[in-house]
């Protein structure tokens, strides 16, 4: 059975639908499911470090650490050698693959410090992922800070600002803590 995201036209699909699924399916532990979509919107267009870095994600609980990082590892290669374009979600990659510090990511993000828009991109962005990277390495407390931060930037529409506040909900629920107020509520 077919869903609608497969009924769309081909020729015109969108595969954003494939990311919101699979995050949903993320979130509610059906990693395979979660997998499964991720994969269609990765490989929409592979050259794009930030579906690089979902896929990553997702891997980590369908596949497992080691797999899902050996994979990011040769993934981010094939995108260097075919685009030679830097961008900041390189950086980001880079941060997760061990090739920089987090000083050196934080240092990336103050760059460009001086154009507000896209300062606030980059902390939306920086923030969120740092925040993910916290939880892998353990530290959930420094995890659910970097969530907050990047809920401050208030990019409503970014998918790192919406995950931060699904990252923080499973932070809560994990401790036993107070649900969020219901002006985070209304900000999902």
């Amino acid at each position: 059975l077919a869903s609608a995201i497969e009924l769309d036209d081909p020729e015109n699909r969108s595969y954003f639908p494939y990311l919101n699924r699979a995050f949903i399916m993320y979130y509610t532990g059906r990693y395979n499911l979660a997998l499964e979509d991720m994969r269609e919107f990765y490989d929409d267009n592979p050259f794009d470090p930030y579906r690089l870095l979902s896929m990553y994600i997702v891997e980590r609980e369908a596949i497992g650490e080691k797999q899902a990082h050996d994979n990011l590892k040769r993934n981010f290669d094939k995108l260097l050698s075919a685009h030679k374009e830097e961008q900041f979600g390189h950086d980001v990659v880079r941060f997760y693959l061990g090739k920089i510090s987090e000083k050196d990511l934080m240092d990336k993000i103050l760059q460009v410090r001086d154009d507000e828009a896209a300062f606030q991109d980059r902390l939306c962005e920086g923030y969120y992922y740092l925040g993910k990277k916290a939880l892998f390495d353990g530290n959930d407390k420094l995890g659910y800070d970097y969530f907050s931060l990047c809920r401050n930037t208030r990019k409503y529409n970014f998918l790192e600002y919406r995950n931060a506040l699904n990252e923080q909900k499973v932070l809560l629920k994990k401790y036993n803590l107070d649900e969020l107020t219901e002006e985070d509520e209304s900000q999902m």
